[in-house]
């Protein structure tokens, strides 16, 4: 049986434009989150 793969690669820069299209980067709030406390949480910076 074949693989069946559901993802496409796309470049880095259509990517970029995409998500600017969908996210205002000055409306996202951040935070200081010590290390131990990171574990399982998704970054940005």
């Amino acid at each position: 049986m074949a693989r069946k793969r559901y993802l496409k690669k796309t470049p880095l820069k259509e990517a970029r434009e995409l998500l600017l299209q969908r996210v205002d980067p000055g409306q996202l709030e951040h935070e200081a989150v010590r290390v131990p406390d990171a574990l399982h949480r998704v970054t940005s910076e």
